[in-house]
């Protein structure tokens, strides 16, 4: 018989079963948790500083998503993302400091897109009224070394176009602001790189107070026979304006006639006049050469660019010029004048009239290539120009026939507005050798 202490001290087999059971379960419950570790968020700071790059802070800045505020802070700010996912940063200038650009990626842009997957620090730099004026020089050279001229050159400020010239270019900056610049093709040359061997372009950076020189280095093709040459034209004060007339002469003929900024083939060691004409500005006269009267060049091999300078404050020039020419021949001396570029010729001259829009008699004279000005004229008025012919010139058995102006029209008179230059081009007939 089973004593009741050993029924006490025994549970039930079930009991045993049931316990153990419960045992198990707690020991699950109690471990599987522990196998699960939550993802930890990357933290993304804003600091900011002066173009100085002394540290500033205060300035808000606002985190979004999808176009929706995810939260607020002012520099250093700090929030908190989820690892991967974008978001946008915008950095608001405040008083006098204005946002200039972002210190990692030199973007003049307030507003980025970020992801990031750790803890990332980004700055943004604020010009705080205290940039000095800077200089930035773009040149170009080809892949030997060898300086190339007349190469388009942008200077951009942010998303917008500062400033443009051509090679070499010069621009002025405000040191500490955040630039890019960019160069173009032209020709049988292509952009290769800058100098130090950065090969972006658009390339950014960041003016400084010193004298700042980039070169453009192109990789140039064989040297053709021809080469391109680039005219355009400025106002007074040498900024760019388009859509001016000019004449490409050779020979005494009309090579191109089209309107500024424009590029033609020259042929290596042939000579070209360049004449331009007027629109709502009135010409001035070509850089470096300083006069109104046709510019004339030979081309080489080498690129080469004209700068037409007009007078746009309205007032205008009061005077026309006129120049006579010989068209080339065997059978006369290169030039009217006495002595002239081409060599010497016998000192003739071709007899000009000037009349008002009424018919009335300006005034008359005698041209040659060193031209005829008529002055005291009406600003921006239209007049009419006669160019005589020469019958028996000069005592001789021959004539001396106008041809055509400049432009390759022939009608004479001419109407011609004051402040404009003008060639006129003549030939030899009745028993000249040749004519």
């Amino acid at each position: 018989m089973q004593s009741l202490y050993d029924s006490a001290a025994s549970p039930p087999r079930a009991f045993l079963v049931t316990l153990g059971l419960v045992c198990a379960v707690v020991l699950l419950v109690t471990w599987v948790p522990l196998g699960a570790q939550a993802a930890t968020q990357p933290v993304l700071t804003v600091a900011s500083e002066n173009t100085g790059g002394s540290s500033i802070s205060g300035y808000y800045v606002v985190l979004s998503q999808d176009g929706s505020t995810v939260s607020t802070g002012f520099t250093p700010a700090t929030f908190t993302l989820n690892s991967g996912q974008t978001y946008t940063v915008q950095a608001d200038s405040y008083g006098s400091c204005n946002f200039a650009y972002w210190a990692d990626t030199m973007s003049s842009s307030s507003q980025r897109t970020i992801s990031i997957t750790n803890n990332t620090g980004i700055t943004a730099v604020y010009n705080c009224g205290t940039s000095a004026g800077s200089v930035l020089t773009v040149s170009s050279v080809d892949q030997y070394g060898n300086a190339l001229t007349g190469y388009y050159t942008v200077l951009y400020s942010g998303d917008s176009e500062a400033n443009s010239g051509f090679t070499p270019a010069t621009f002025t900056t405000s040191s500490g602001e955040a630039y890019s610049v960019q160069v173009d093709n032209y020709g049988n040359c292509t952009f290769k790189d800058w100098s130090d061997g950065t090969t972006s372009n658009p390339m950014s950076f960041v003016a400084t107070s010193a004298t700042t020189t980039f070169t453009a280095v192109y990789s140039c093709s064989e040297v053709s026979s021809t080469s391109g040459i680039m005219v355009y034209s400025v106002n007074q004060d040498g900024s760019n304006i388009t859509g001016y007339p000019v004449s490409v002469i050779s020979g005494g003929e009309t090579v191109t006639s089209d309107s500024t900024p424009f590029t033609f083939a020259a042929n290596a060691g042939q000579s070209y006049e360049l004449q331009a004409g007027n629109g709502s500005c009135i010409f001035s006269y070509w850089t470096g050469n300083d006069t109104t009267a046709p510019v004339s060049f030979t081309a080489t091999s080498q690129g080469k660019s004209f700068e037409a300078v007009y007078d746009c404050n309205g007032g205008g020039s009061t005077t026309i010029t006129v120049y006579a020419h010989r068209i080339s021949a065997s059978y006369w001396a290169p030039c009217f004048a006495t002595i002239c570029a081409a060599g010497t010729g016998p000192g003739a001259s071709m007899y000009f009239a000037l009349h008002n829009s009424e018919g009335t008699l300006i005034g008359t004279g005698f041209a040659d290539e060193n031209g005829l000005t008529f002055s005291g004229l009406t600003a921006g008025a239209t007049y009419y120009l006669t160019a005589d012919d020469c019958d028996s010139c000069h005592g001789s058995t021959h004539d001396v026939l106008f041809n055509h102006w400049g432009d390759g029209s022939a009608s004479d008179p001419i109407a011609v507005v004051a402040g404009s230059s003008l060639d006129a081009w003549y030939n030899c007939t009745n028993g000249c050798a040749g004519g």
